[in-house]
């Protein structure tokens, strides 16, 4: 059986995977606009691209607000349990 802080580990390192993830792609995204000579010649690739990297972060905040319900429901079931089971 998990003990609470187990489940808060678990959750924490998804939770950090999720987050690497997401900001390493916007990162690679933003230096690769940054490194453009002219970035002004080709407006809608960059527009395209800011774009993607705003719908990154989007998913990212939703997946964050979903894990920390998680945790809780995770941490309930847990106290439960040590509570039912001497």
């Amino acid at each position: 059986m998990q003990v609470p802080y187990e489940n808060y580990r678990k959750v924490f390192r998804t939770s950090q995977k999720n987050i690497e993830k997401e900001l390493g792609a916007v990162q690679n995204t933003a230096k690769d606009l940054a490194s453009k000579e002219r970035p002004e010649d080709d407006v809608e690739a960059t527009t395209k691209a800011i774009d993607g990297m705003i719908a990154r972060v989007e998913g990212l905040k939703r997946k964050v607000r979903l894990d920390i319900p998680n945790a809780q429901a995770l941490s309930r079931r847990s106290v439960m349990r040590l509570r039912r089971d001497p």
